[in-house]
């Protein structure tokens, strides 16, 4: 099947340029079917995405596609079928999945179509797997643990010696006192 050359006026081709800026400078941009959604839900899901420094917003398919085409993104077919919300983050990847996937889970018509990270298509799988990864914030926690643990180790083993040192005086002086503290 041939494709035709779709033109777009001026008004559209602003709103390509957005989407391809978007699809650009995200982290991660995650696409789902919102279909079943009401409006109530849907700005629910907006306000939770903002806290998480993402946003969604829905665009036109074939805009979208264009957008693919001027990144030279290759993409499956699925994921511009239907209704289609554009959700995109420039923070962490791993806050903004968990919040699709666990809204997901508590409205089922939220359904994650696929997304984009780092120029690559991914499938509703690896988006769910990666909302299983620990945030940015949890690793960093983790990684201080593991340096400090050590630190606090050595401490304790340097002052362990000063401490028996104290204890033995301290035994010295009560068997001198004749077990009078």
């Amino acid at each position: 099947m041939v494709k035709k050359e779709v033109k777009v006026s001026a008004s559209k081709a602003q709103t390509v340029e957005d989407i391809t800026q978007k699809l650009k400078e995200a982290t991660i941009v995650v696409f789902s079917d919102f279909r079943g959604l009401n409006v109530a839900k849907l700005t629910e899901f907006r306000k939770e995405l903002k806290t998480q420094g993402a946003e969604a917003k829905v665009y036109k398919n074939s805009l979208t596609r264009i957008a693919f085409k001027n990144l030279n993104l290759s993409y499956p077919d699925d994921l511009l079928q239907g209704p289609t919300i554009l959700i995109s983050s420039v923070e962490d990847m791993s806050k903004l999945t968990k919040t699709v996937v666990d809204f997901g889970k508590k409205n089922e018509a939220l359904v994650v179509k696929g997304g984009v990270l780092d120029a690559v298509t991914l499938d509703s799988n690896a988006i769910k797997e990666l909302a299983k990864l620990p945030s940015r914030e949890e690793l960093i926690a983790k990684t201080v643990a593991l340096i400090k643990a050590p630190l606090s180790a050595l401490v304790m083993n340097l002052s362990s010696p000063i401490r028996g040192l104290g204890n033995v005086l301290t035994a010295i002086k009560n068997q001198k006192d004749g077990g009078k503290s």
